[in-house]
């Protein structure tokens, strides 16, 4: 049995590419040349990394998976055994790291410092493996919605690190699809309760039932119908939106991100230079930026998305380009930063979730038509699917809203998912209308508002009843509509 063994290294990219190097056996140039290494040069030195611990050997779980059903019965001898390399924000030398077990309050001050891992595969060119590393500081712009947190024991040192995992598809047991949603998945399984597959068994699970289509491995790609079967493997639903235009997709990233849902994207990348068509490419959106708009709807102003790129980085910004899809990636030819366009979403969504963003946003559209002939001012929606607790803890964080308000909302029962939609005008909050987002569509699907402007709520109240009696058949919205304002509480 061998000792672990840990090094500590000065952060440079110099020293990050010859320790892989050393340990992978591929060369520094060749090693210089992947994505990984242009891209883990520009995140980390945002991070202002410090120190390198290096631990080996390191076991890792979804390797040991991989290497058990494939890479052990080659006839080439491949290692089972990883290296991780563990990143800080501070110098952290190895007499202060030990004296750890002495100090308490050391550890927390190495365990503030922890930036995350990169694990290291024992393969020829797809080395690397499932990485945490912290994202850039949240901010009134910038929203990583998916973290989940990971505990990491480096020598007995309990640490944490706020993340969502990435590895390297490796085009044998995994491709980019099943790369995208293994990172879908490292989120999904918390918030639903479910297992956990490795990338092996993802691939396994999504070609199954296609004997025809493609070979188990090596693997060199899913469709959709093989990725919506994983999702299903899981015990989740997928659901697949092909957007028209930039401002629909928007809207549709929006409204599940906010609650935390990542997003798997397909796209198509082609050369800016000539034209020409590079291929298929599936990535994970799992944040987004966001600035001002002048348009009534708040997803609009998303300026950029944050996405797990197999074949770039963790994290990756991908920057919106006019209204007809296009989307900048992280692929670069001859130093120019090449444009995709997005193809389709796939979200593996909890089973009893049932109403669509489309559904929710025929009713938004319908008041906001309304309301704009009025000229009450600059409209603002801000709608999204929420966890009925996490919207209750947010109503009662709310000062404006009054106590006898909170109480009621409080103790309204409501489905474990909701759509919420808050409208503001010229910036102050009027109301929220509350809508059940595991009903029928066929059906009224407003469960309850909060009210922030009694006067308002009272001009609604009188404008739906004159729409009511007047146009009592106009349509099944308005009916609803009408019902809801109209009704006496």
């Amino acid at each position: 049995m061998s000792d672990i063994r840990l090094q500590f290294l000065d952060y440079s990219l110099e020293n990050l590419v010859s320790i892989i190097s050393e340990f992978s056996g591929i060369s520094d140039l060749q090693l210089s040349s992947k994505r990984h290494i242009a891209y883990f040069k520009s995140y980390l030195s945002h991070l202002n990394t410090k120190t390198i611990i290096v631990e080996t050997p390191y076991i890792d779980h979804d390797f040991l998976s991989d290497y058990s059903y494939y890479y052990v019965k080659c006839f080439k001898e491949y290692s089972k055994k990883c290296m991780r390399l563990h990143l800080f924000k501070k110098m952290i030398l190895e007499d202060y790291f030990f004296s750890v077990y002495n100090d308490e309050a050391i550890k927390s001050d190495i365990n503030e410092a922890y930036l995350g891992f990169i694990v290291i595969k024992p393969l020829p060119n797809t080395i690397f493996g499932r990485t945490c590393l912290v994202t850039y500081e949240s901010s009134e712009k910038r929203h990583y919605t998916c973290n989940v947190r990971y505990s990491v024991n480096l020598a007995g040192v309990k640490l944490t690190v706020e993340s969502v995992a990435f590895q390297e598809q490796d085009s044998i047991v995994a491709a980019c699809a099943t790369s995208a949603l293994w990172s879908v998945f490292h989120v999904t399984c918390r918030s639903n309760n479910h297992y956990l597959p490795s990338p092996v068994e993802l691939t396994k699970s999504a070609l199954e039932n296609y004997p025809l289509k493609n070979r188990y491995f090596p693997n060199y790609g899913l469709n959709l119908e093989q990725m919506a079967q994983a999702i299903r493997k899981v015990n989740l639903d997928p659901l697949c939106i092909e957007p028209q235009n930039t401002a629909i997709l928007k809207k549709a990233i929006y409204s599940y991100l906010q609650c935390g849902i990542p997003i798997l994207m397909g796209i198509e990348i082609r050369n800016i230079i000539d034209g020409g068509y590079i291929g298929l490419h599936a990535v994970s959106i799992l944040g987004y930026s966001i600035g001002q708009t002048e348009s009534e709807f708040k997803s609009d102003a998303i300026e950029e998305l944050y996405c797990h790129d197999d074949q770039v980085g963790c994290f990756v910004r991908m920057s919106f380009k006019g209204n007809d899809l296009a989307i900048t990636c992280g692929w670069t030819i001859g130093g120019i930063e090449q444009e995709a366009k997005v193809t389709c979403l796939l979200i593996a969504q909890y089973n009893k979730l049932r109403i669509e963003y489309s559904t929710i946003y025929e009713y938004i559209y319908w008041l906001n038509n309304l309301f704009s002939k009025f000229k009450w001012g600059k409209l603002s929606w801000d709608t999204f699917i929420i966890l009925s607790n996490d919207l209750k803890s947010k109503l009662l964080a709310e000062n404006i809203l009054p106590f006898q308000k909170k109480k009621e909302i409080m103790t309204t029962e409501l489905p474990k998912y909701v759509w919420q939609s808050t409208l503001s005008i010229n910036n102050k909050k009027r109301i929220r209308i509350i809508f059940d987002a595991t009903g029928i569509s066929q059906d009224s699907l407003i469960l309850t508002d909060i009210v922030y402007d009694e006067e308002f709520y009272n001009i609604l109240r009188i404008l739906f009843k004159i729409l009511k009696d007047q146009f009592p058949n106009f349509s099944v919205i308005l009916q609803y509509l009408s019902e809801h304002f109209t009704d006496e509480r």
